[in-house]
């Protein structure tokens, strides 16, 4: 399974990511949404691995860089 995740909405936890920093305001309502995904997408993984599947997140800042991208895809499918 190759997933592409959205560094804000799926609030990836890379420092270096330009685009996963938490919203200036309303941190009440986005930190406890954010959590949730996090969760919800770990579990996810954790039950797809559990039936057998692999499993490769791309995320939304990789993609300004197609060629790496495109080698970590090629090297998962190996």
């Amino acid at each position: 399974m190759i997933f592409v995740n959205g560094c804000f909405w799926h609030w990836h936890n890379d420092p270096g990511c330009p685009i996963a920093g938490l919203p200036k305001s309303n941190l009440g309502y986005w930190r406890p949404k954010l959590t949730k995904t996090r969760i919800r997408d770990h579990e996810h993984i954790r039950s797809l691995i559990t039936d057998g599947w692999r499993v490769l997140i791309i995320w939304e800042c990789q993609i300004r860089n197609p060629e790496e991208v495109c080698d970590t895809i090629r090297e998962f499918l190996e």
